[in-house]
């Protein structure tokens, strides 16, 4: 069981959006540069979808893996890409989450071959040209949410084994929908 949310990052990361859901403590560990928009928005919606005022500051995984220090509040991923930030929380276990904006990618089939399995690949090359484009980020998706569900990077991304039409793997429940123009992914522990 888990819950998302998604929303524009332009409208959360508003200076009376931010000074409304976090606290002093979380905004200390903000990172400076093109990154802090979209950081803002995440840590907003997060607070926003838990609701908590003001959300306090994170712990870090060794992995760099941002987590509440208090077991009564949930597991949490924030990914983000345009404008769109997404959040998804769980009470039970860890959790990953992906967004992509769909758009072409002239060497999708090189980088399939490159980070997806054989089959992976094989099954993406087969499809009609016209759906190469939203699978490759259906699959794209869905291995960063199971990266990021155990703390990984996407330099791990060779190491996961998807069955491309179920979307099933043997360690993590995977959900997956498109929406406005958008892949979203969620992973959970089984």
């Amino acid at each position: 069981m888990f819950e998302t949310a998604c929303g524009p990052i332009g409208e959360l990361s508003q200076p009376e959006q931010v000074s409304g859901w976090l606290g002093e403590d979380l905004l200390a560990q903000m990172p400076s540069g093109k990154r802090q928009r979209a950081w803002l928005a995440g840590r907003v919606l997060l607070a926003q979808s838990i609701p908590m005022q003001p959300l306090p500051a994170f712990l870090l995984a060794p992995n760099g893996k941002p987590a509440f220090s208090h077991a009564e509040f949930p597991a949490f991923n924030i990914s983000h890409s345009g404008d769109c930030v997404f959040v998804a929380t769980t009470m039970r276990g860890q959790i990953g989450c992906d967004v992509e904006l769909i758009r072409q990618r002239p060497a999708s089939l090189e980088i399939a071959r490159h980070y997806f399995s054989s089959r992976e690949y094989a099954w993406l090359a087969a499809q009609p040209v016209e759906g190469v484009c939203a699978e490759f980020w259906r699959l794209w998706t869905v291995r960063e949410a199971i990266l990021k569900q155990k703390g990984e990077s996407v330099w791990q991304m060779q190491h996961i084994q998807l069955d491309p039409e179920t979307l099933a793997t043997p360690e993590v429940a995977v959900s997956h929908w498109y929406q406005n123009g958008h892949s979203f992914a969620v992973a959970v522990e089984k």
